[in-house]
């Protein structure tokens, strides 16, 4: 992998920061000594973000055993890996320690998608989860990522270039070929657990409206994200917004699953035969 300037850094300890001293080689990541890091405002952002998804989780855990709980829950804990990481990576200083940050926040990124598509399916079918193949089968993509950001130095695969923002932490990533490959297959199930929960909303009755709107609202506002990290419209370039908008969407879904029993109430089609709108889970 190919960084700005020389293929060799080293990062001397400012004023109010943890000494410690990271070393990026071409081709390969190596350390000297503890890291350094600094608490900056994007940083601040992103751990905001992450214990906006433990407050879900928590919430979450009671219903761990209702349909979809346990999916449900794991998707929290993969905001929560996610937003996390993405802090620590916000705050480290040098090349080293924020390419280690960034695979490690990729182990919640590339799980969101998949568990979604599970909860989705699992919603609909009320509470009944997909083959095991199938769930295999959903994360062949997200392995292979998470393999090749933890080798990116021997191939840039997945990030191309690091460009360094003189006097702060920011680096700007330039994105691989197979960066693009992850994102589309992301967007391609995120768009799928979205048609199957709209579909159910549409066959359903009575609540299961405003379960849809504000669950595909929490769903929908980390892809606003995404599309304002990778355009000129970011406002914070070099900031990933998509776990910061989970700040957004834990008040939404916190709001589905107290007022209206996400978890507790699962839809049925209007053609079933129970003669009733509800299913309700004890």
């Amino acid at each position: 992998m190919r960084l700005q300037g020389n293929s060799r850094r080293r990062e001397r300890p400012r004023n109010g920061e943890t000494t410690a001293t990271a070393i990026a080689l071409e081709g390969g990541i190596a350390y000297d000594g503890a890291m350094r890091f600094v608490i900056t405002p994007y940083a601040v952002a992103e751990w905001c973000a992450a214990l906006a998804a433990v407050s879900v989780g928590v919430s979450v855990w009671k219903w761990r055993s209702s349909p979809g709980g346990t999916v449900f829950f794991l998707m929290m804990v993969a905001a929560f890996v996610w937003a996390g990481g993405s802090g620590f990576e916000a705050s480290v200083v040098g090349i080293s320690g924020k390419l280690l940050f960034s695979t490690l926040a990729y182990v919640g990124t590339v799980s969101a998608p998949p568990l979604q598509l599970v909860f989705s399916l699992s919603y609909r079918r009320h509470g009944a989860r997909p083959a095991w193949w199938v769930i295999c089968g959903l994360w062949l993509i997200p392995a292979a990522t998470l393999a090749l950001a933890a080798t990116n130095g021997a191939h840039g695969l997945v990030w191309s270039r690091l460009v360094p923002e003189p006097g702060s932490t920011i680096v700007l990533y330039e994105h691989g070929a197979w960066y693009w490959v992850s994102l589309v297959y992301d967007a391609i199930l995120s768009l799928a657990a979205t048609a199957v929960i709209g579909w159910t909303a549409f066959r359903a009755q009575g609540m299961y409206v405003a379960q849809a709107v504000v669950l595909l609202s929490a769903l929908a506002l980390p892809w606003i994200g995404v599309i304002l990290y990778l355009t000129q419209a970011n406002p914070f370039p070099g900031l990933e917004l998509s776990p910061i908008a989970f700040i957004l969407s834990a008040p939404l879904l916190l709001l589905g699953l107290r007022r209206y029993r996400l978890l507790d109430v699962v839809p049925v089609a209007r053609d079933l035969k129970s003669g009733g709108a509800n299913a309700v889970r004890d």
